[in-house]
């Protein structure tokens, strides 16, 4: 049952214990029951009470998101939200995507949040990693633009890991990621995107090169599970609510949610075996 179904059900549960109170004379808030008179024009309101509100989240990635797709059991690591995953290779924030090694050409970021189905609480932004930096601040403002338009109050932007070795195309991009996670913290210091945060990515994987393949960007299976559960405690963070899981198997869940920046993390092989 949804919000809206169970608000409904609740008011027509209200009239029909008003009017049964009415028929048998019986005082609902009285515990004596049928022996209490009731007193005529007397409304009784039932207030249903809601579990806190799950938000919906849209995953927006490339084909470094897009590991979450290519390892399904990472998605029992997704907690805290219902979401809808949209991650594909060689996708761009604004301009044409590259084409991939499958020859799929993918919508860019822009597109896909303007194109995405329905509300959403929150965006993820997993993308980036196909940009160079001249364009990065104007792709910024209109992608934190299209968010909004969906919906989403939290904009979760992934900064960038810095790549081992060189793409396909044989150059070197990390200029580009260094450059584009300082455009992210700058945007952010300049006050003018409070909805917008900044997920450390790149500090926080530090610890765990074996999350990723050779070239330190894409997920290995416990990358795709890492992420998963990074994205995961951010989301509850963000809106107060307890983590999907505690640090360690066995340990308390944090309530409410910190964010997971600043911390070792954990050993996801144990947490989701």
């Amino acid at each position: 049952m949804n919000r809206r179904t169970a608000v409904v059900a609740g008011s027509l549960a209200a009239l029909l214990v008003t009017s049964a109170a009415s028929a048998l004379n019986v005082n609902v808030n009285d515990g004596a029951g049928a022996a209490a008179p009731a007193r005529r024009g007397t409304a009784v309101q039932v207030t249903p009470t809601f579990p806190p509100p799950v938000p919906r989240v849209l995953l927006l990635g490339d084909s470094s998101l897009e590991g979450l797709k290519f390892y399904p059991p990472s998605l029992a690591a997704i907690g805290g939200m219902t979401y809808v995953l949209d991650g594909e290779s060689c996708r761009r924030l604004v301009r044409a995507s590259c084409k991939s090694l499958a020859g799929n050409t993918p919508n860019t970021a822009l597109e896909a949040l303007q194109g995405a189905p329905g509300h959403f609480d929150a965006v993820v932004i997993g993308t980036g990693y196909n940009e160079g930096s001249f364009e990065f601040p104007s792709a910024f403002d209109q992608i934190v633009a299209a968010a909004r338009a969906t919906g989403a109050v939290r904009i979760l932007w992934m900064n960038y890991r810095l790549r081992d070795g060189l793409t396909r195309a044989g150059t070197d991009n990390n200029p580009s990621y260094v450059a584009n996670n300082a455009t992210l913290l700058a945007k952010v210091a300049s006050g003018a995107y409070p909805d917008v945060v900044i997920a450390d990515w790149l500090d926080y994987t530090a610890p765990v090169r074996n999350w990723f393949v050779s070239d330190g960007i894409h997920y290995m299976p416990l990358g795709a599970l890492g992420s998963a559960d990074y994205i995961s405690r951010w989301i509850s963070a963000l809106f107060v609510e307890p983590c999907p899981k505690p640090m360690t198997v066995g340990g308390p869940i944090s309530n409410p949610c910190t964010p997971p920046d600043g911390s070792a993390p954990p050993d996801v092989r144990e947490l989701y075996p």
